[in-house]
């Protein structure tokens, strides 16, 4: 019996404490200001429309990412094309202007006397050309030393073949300065000459005529074109086609 009357009391002390408490609180802060307890609320995982939400974004951008870092290496690709096709050419034109005879140590036939080991004298470059003709499939281009011997003249062909792979299209074409118009050809000629000879440049076999002062090779893959552009001045430079 005493124990049930120490529960009692011990429950009237408390409802007498959380009476007072409300009673303070109102006349102090304008509020009850009774304290209680608020459960916390359970941690919810992600539900599975979430997850695949947010599978399908990753899927997306990663897609994305791919694509963009493939189109980037294939206009790479083709640049570097260009820039190797600068810079044969440029190499042409300074063996045309040094009069190099031998531009090719392995080929046997040279811009000289076969029968002898040395360069002769009496042969002469006459000019260095590059031709191209992007008609026919597969395209060709070819490098040719023009040699002459007194009175008559002899190529020796030292390169033949299309040296680049992966290529969709591949045009020639003729262009004015700056290329503000410029038409297609079948097949251009470019031909490098000795110091102060200057250059030669052809479309379909014939000479360049106003308003037409260059010439241009256009290399594509899809991704990505560049036009390799040669002037009737000497300057040889590319550029990205939009």
């Amino acid at each position: 019996m005493p124990f049930f009357k120490f529960q009692i009391s011990k429950f009237s002390t408390r409802v007498q404490a959380e009476g007072f408490r409300s009673q303070i609180g109102k006349k102090i802060l304008g509020t009850d200001f009774t304290f209680k307890i608020s459960k916390r609320p359970h941690n919810k995982g992600f539900t599975l429309v979430e997850l695949l939400v947010v599978i399908a974004l990753i899927s997306i951008l990663a897609a994305f990412v791919f694509a963009s870092y493939q189109n980037f290496g294939q206009r790479q690709e083709v640049q570097n094309v260009a820039l190797e096709l600068k810079s044969s050419l440029r190499k042409y034109q300074n063996f045309a202007i040094s009069g190099q005879k031998n531009p090719d140590p392995t080929n046997v036939s040279q811009c000289h006397d076969p029968s002898s080991l040395a360069n002769d004298s009496t042969y002469s470059v006459v000019y260095y050309a590059v031709l191209a003709d992007s008609s026919p499939v597969p395209h060709s281009y070819k490098a040719v030393l023009h040699c002459a011997h007194l009175a008559l003249g002899y190529d020796v062909e030292f390169v033949n073949g299309f040296p680049w792979e992966n290529l969709e299209n591949f045009e020639v074409g003729k262009a004015s300065i700056p290329p503000s118009s410029d038409d297609s050809c079948d097949s251009v000629e470019i031909r490098f000459k000795p110091v102060n000879k200057g250059i030669e440049l052809y479309c379909d076999s014939s000479p360049l005529a106003a308003p037409y002062d260059q010439v241009y090779f256009s290399l594509s893959n899809g991704a990505a074109t560049y036009r390799v552009y040669v002037t009737s001045s000497g300057d040889i430079y590319e550029e990205q086609k939009m």
